[in-house]
């Protein structure tokens, strides 16, 4: 705890030397919006409240983690909450409805696994073949239940003669089919198995190794169903994943045009990128492809959902337009923070009803 406070109080001491309010006052302003609002010194920090131009008021209309939770099981209906958290169910839920997302081969389960062409997926040798016949090439494994990117990996494929050849995506390293049993069997709900996603190119250039998908905030209050903010998540190079959990990027996105205003990363310092610290390619002012067109799945994904009026939505965008990732029904709070919009405004045609 002493080591955090006095990484706080670097920051804030940073902040006020380039410019920022003063240290008094942030010190002042956290005090107040802990007691008052429960928001504590490191999401003070990560929603950069220490900059001069913020009015007091518009902090104070952002909402810690209780409250947000308990307002998110308000207007999404808990009963339903396992169809979006189960990677498999959601799968099933947007295949059958025919919303564009990222092709099901099957999941993968030593006791319940089963591909989407109609046989058992219990056994590495079983998946072997599934993935044979579909041509191989690259794959994605999902634990079927978890988040933030944890237990994800990919892997590519090739055909050789009768057999199929695994190797890792990034090192190019050879993974043996004992290799990959252990992984898959290392989560107890089974792993959901995808074709790779193939990125559009303005995306797959920031960093190749993972895919760079949209999170959009999605709610259908009074004013019907409607996009409330969004930001692109960037990897890190040797990354598969773009989780901001992950050390990745987030890019804040103008709704109306679906540019690119701001990309920060996720420490405590929130420090800002023009371009991206690896590959050096731009972020700010690059236009997201198909934009209109994430807007719209985006939207019709919240309104087939079952007793959800609220869901940050994960889009992948390739070259033919965009796909669904997956739901996230109880989106961490802090996204707020990259849209730089309090809870407050982001959820306030929710307050006449």
């Amino acid at each position: 705890m002493l080591t955090r406070l006095r990484s706080f109080s670097a920051v804030m001491a940073r902040k006020a030397g380039a410019g920022g309010l003063p240290f008094s006052r942030q010190l002042a302003e956290m005090a107040w919006l802990y007691v008052f609002r429960g928001l504590g010194p490191g999401y003070y920090l990560m929603a950069r409240f220490w900059r001069p131009e913020l009015p007091f008021a518009e902090k104070a209309k952002h909402w810690n983690g209780r409250k947000f939770l308990r307002f998110v099981h308000r207007i999404n209906d808990p009963a339903y909450f396992k169809i979006s958290q189960n990677k498999l169910s959601e799968k099933c839920l947007l295949a059958g409805l025919r919303i564009p997302t990222t092709p099901l081969m099957g999941l993968f389960h030593p006791r319940q696994g089963h591909a989407v062409a109609g046989r058992p997926l219990t056994t590495v040798a079983q998946l072997e073949a599934v993935l044979k016949e579909a041509g191989g090439g690259g794959f994605f494994f999902k634990p079927a239940e978890g988040d933030s990117g944890r237990g994800v990996f990919a892997l590519d494929t090739v055909v050789d003669g009768e057999r199929l050849l695994f190797s890792d995506p990034i090192s190019g390293a050879a993974v043996s089919a004992d290799e990959l049993e252990q992984r898959l069997l290392s989560s107890p709900a089974g792993y959901v198995v995808e074709r790779t996603i193939a990125q559009h190119e303005a995306l797959a250039q920031l960093n190749p190794s993972s895919v760079n998908t949209l999170r959009i905030w999605v709610v259908h209050d009074c004013g019907g169903v409607h996009v409330v903010g969004a930001f692109l998540r960037v990897g890190r190079v040797g990354s598969v994943v773009d989780n901001t959990a992950a050390g990745g990027l987030a890019c804040a996105i103008d709704l109306e045009s679906g540019v690119i205003v701001r990309a920060l990363d996720l420490t405590l310092e929130r420090n800002e990128h023009l371009c991206h610290p690896d590959s050096g390619r731009p972020l700010q002012g690059l236009q997201i492809p198909y934009w209109k067109e994430c807007v719209e799945v985006a939207c019709t994904a919240l309104r087939v959902l079952p007793g959800a009026r609220f869901s940050g939505m994960d889009i992948a965008v390739t070259g033919e337009g965009p796909l669904v990732v997956e739901y996230n029904v109880e989106a961490n709070q802090r996204g707020a923070t990259h849209f730089d919009v309090p809870h407050g405004t982001l959820f306030s045609g929710f307050e006449t009803q």
